[in-house]
């Protein structure tokens, strides 16, 4: 496996592996999984049309994407209308379909399929590389297509697909060591919805407990993205994008508990929402007990905290969202889909170690940064230990 050659005695300070971040397997599931997105947004768009596509938040996301830099206007012309302010403010994934659109407004439409395909491939593609790295087939990222927050991007267009995978790279990122990527999308992540802060909230904490300075300094940074457009949204819109007025946005958070009974007093049985509501308090219930259990076993860091970290949002949802099943299981999205990471992702410490180590040590054996046998040294090879040590300085 390791030839024996005169290769450098040290691998110069803060060069890492080279390897790729998705590895091929993973860009094949990834594959799959775009293209079966594709076929079906292209099937709904055709039998259900654009109305069926668009149908909730869609249209407002339609509306922000046919221009990101308008004034609110037509948002509040609608008859739909549910705010202005918070819906500029989250800006990315409209934003990406207006560039894909060359500003072309009648065609967003088309381009918030092609990104929500392509957001749809990227969340299988990087979850597909985080069961590879931790000793997991890479075919079990598939799996997270099957949380509805995932899979309802193949039918209506929400930002929710863009936003898990999001934040799947950022912990991905990080893991590889590529800090500065990570942080970059962290900026983007905010950018989708302002809420998603949280999940960076393991790494971090990370950061502190590690007294890594520059590194806390660089995630403050992380916020200024956000900070520059809200402050743009103020003075173009007319009204801070947090402090939106509209209902949609002042009930989106509630007190814990209280909230669900709220909306079951009004109107919900006459509505015919009762069951409805009763299977949402139910699962809002269980995603949290298992973002909890995940959390406390440490099964997989960062994403059972990320599970978590994202799950107290869940406590504080409010009369505007609980009362729409539907909403309730978007939010519920990217908790679900860290928890499920968390539970498959786990594999026996001791392999992990040593398949990590041997993948780095022959990753980095293929470029010449590994120490490498001397020539008639008689070594045929490195033991595990070796293994780990040419792993650790690789890296």
């Amino acid at each position: 496996m390791f030839a024996p050659s005169a290769a450098p005695a040290s691998v110069e300070p803060g060069r890492a592996s080279r390897r790729p971040l998705v590895s091929r397997a993973g860009l094949e599931v990834g594959l799959v999984a775009l293209v079966v997105s594709g076929v079906v947004l292209t099937a709904v768009g055709l039998t259900g049309g654009t109305r069926y596509l668009l149908q909730g938040d869609g249209q407002t996301f339609r509306v922000v994407a046919a221009n990101p830099f308008a004034n609110g206007a037509v948002l509040r012309a609608q008859a739909w209308y549910g705010g202005d302010a918070y819906r500029y403010g989250r800006v990315l994934y409209p934003f990406l379909a207006w560039c894909l659109a060359l500003g072309h407004g009648r065609w967003t439409t088309v381009t918030m399929c092609i990104v929500d395909a392509l957001a749809v491939g990227a969340c299988a593609m990087l979850a597909s590389e985080l069961c590879r790295r931790h000793g997991k087939r890479p075919q079990l990222g598939l799996l997270v297509v099957a949380v509805p927050a995932v899979g309802e991007g193949m039918g209506h267009l929400y930002s929710e697909p863009v936003f898990i995978a999001l934040i799947l790279a950022v912990y991905l990122l990080w893991a590889d060591d590529r800090r500065g990527w990570a942080m970059v999308a962290g900026a983007a992540l905010i950018l989708t919805r302002e809420a998603a802060a949280l999940a960076l909230v393991p790494l971090i904490v990370q950061s502190y407990r590690l007294g890594r300075r520059r590194e806390l300094l660089s995630w403050a940074a992380v916020g200024l993205p956000y900070a520059a457009w809200v402050t743009w949204v103020r003075f173009r819109v007319g009204q801070w994008p947090f402090f939106d007025t509209s209902v949609s946005r002042r009930q989106a958070l509630g007190a814990p508990v209280t909230s669900w009974v709220d909306v079951l007093r009004h109107g919900s049985f006459a509505a015919g929402l009762f069951p409805s509501i009763i299977a949402m308090a139910a699962l809002t219930a269980i995603t949290l007990g298992l973002a909890i259990y995940v959390a406390c076993r440490r099964r997989c860091w960062p994403l059972s905290w990320g599970a978590l970290s994202m799950g107290v949002l869940l406590v504080f949802l409010g009369p505007e969202a609980i009362r729409f099943p539907d909403a309730v299981l978007r939010l519920l999205g990217p908790t679900q889909v860290l928890i499920l990471l968390s539970l498959i992702a786990t594999a026996a410490p001791s392999a992990l170690k040593r398949g990590d180590a041997r993948e780095a040590a022959e990753d980095a054996g293929q470029q010449g940064d590994v120490v490498r046998p001397a020539i008639g040294s008689g070594q045929a090879g490195l033991d595990d230990a070796g293994l780990i040590a040419a792993a650790a300085a690789a890296r």
